[in-house]
């Protein structure tokens, strides 16, 4: 920490980066000739307070495990500060209130269970995910003028639980500060992007949670065969004809997706040239807003009983 690299001038380049939501305090040291970095350092704080409790069996004594902490260069025992803990009380409050909001009713459990992973009692048994599939229809009821919404898997951090859906629960669902991008992309740079995540989402480097999910929009996948040929069927609904209609290679669609792969993380790599060409907007609102809008509007959030993908080979079938 930091990391060291290079530009495109041979030029020395430290990036440090503290983790989220303040757990961690990212601390940067630089020595600059001139204009240029000639050396730097620097270390991530993770705070901690002096009250850390050990859980039963692990370990018969805490000062060693302190003292571990202490010397590995990365925790940080910290007292915290009366008055500003007085603030933060105050907002706490208004936070719990806000989040106590009863928005709809769940008269089923909506599971969050990837595509890749075994289905887990309790859910359907069906083959997506409930909560992915409800996240994209919230996208889709925000920005309406939008042809089909993707939802990456990693950005669908919790199910939805059966009985009151709160604010709070929304937030939990969708806990990252994302929003929602519109991309102005052709039907040939949609597959291409869908054909990079699935890539990305069985490389050694990558992450499953690439894996698209979707509203407006279904398609076939094959994990066994060569990337450009994995994504099959793409079809798009027709609002106009009330329809399913073959996705066509040079048509212009707007698709609405959360700016994490807007960005063109995940792999999303054409997501993110198109969104430099000046074809994406972002509309400010937060994903998990939409979410929250969507389920007011509902009043019951029912269990999902139609998925973007069609149909799914895994790689281990091969």
């Amino acid at each position: 920490y930091p990391t060291e690299l290079t530009n495109a001038d041979g030029d020395k380049v430290c990036i440090g980066h503290a983790y989220q939501y303040s757990l961690v305090v990212g601390e940067m040291q630089a020595v600059f000739e001139g204009d240029k970095i000639a050396e730097c350092g620097g270390r991530p704080h993770y705070l901690l307070s002096n009250d850390i409790q050990v859980s039963d069996g692990i370990v018969t004594t805490y000062e060693p495990i302190k003292t571990a902490l202490e010397d590995s260069d990365v925790f940080s025992f910290v007292e915290p500060d009366a008055e500003l803990q007085s603030m933060l009380q105050e907002y706490q409050g208004k936070v719990e209130e806000f989040s106590a909001e009863v928005l709809a009713q769940v008269p089923q459990q909506i599971c969050s269970q990837e595509i890749d992973l075994p289905r887990r009692d309790g859910c359907a048994d069906i083959m997506s995910s409930g909560a992915h599939r409800l996240v994209a229809e919230a996208f889709l009821n925000s920005v309406p003028e939008a042809d089909f919404a993707i939802q990456n898997g990693g950005g669908v951090r919790s199910g939805i639980s059966q009985g009151d859906f709160t604010v709070g629960d929304a937030f939990n669902v969708l806990p990252f500060a994302n929003t929602l991008v519109k991309l102005e992309l052709s039907g040939s740079e949609f597959k291409q992007a869908m054909e990079e995540a699935l890539a990305y989402s069985i490389s050694d480097g990558g992450s499953t949670r690439a894996y698209p999910y979707g509203a407006g929009i279904r398609y076939s996948v094959d994990l066994t065969k060569e990337k450009g040929s994995r994504v099959s069927n793409l079809q798009v609904w027709d609002k106009g004809s009330s329809s399913w209609q073959p996705m066509t290679a040079r048509a212009t669609y707007v698709m609405v997706t959360n700016s994490f792969i807007a960005g063109g993380q995940d792999g999303y790599d054409t997501f993110y040239r198109v969104s430099e060409r000046g074809r994406a907007r972002n509309t400010g609102i937060d994903y998990a807003q939409s979410l929250v809008d969507y389920a007011r509007e509902q009043e019951v959030l029912k269990r999902p009983q139609e998925f973007a993908t069609q149909s799914y080979v895994p790689v281990g079938d091969k």
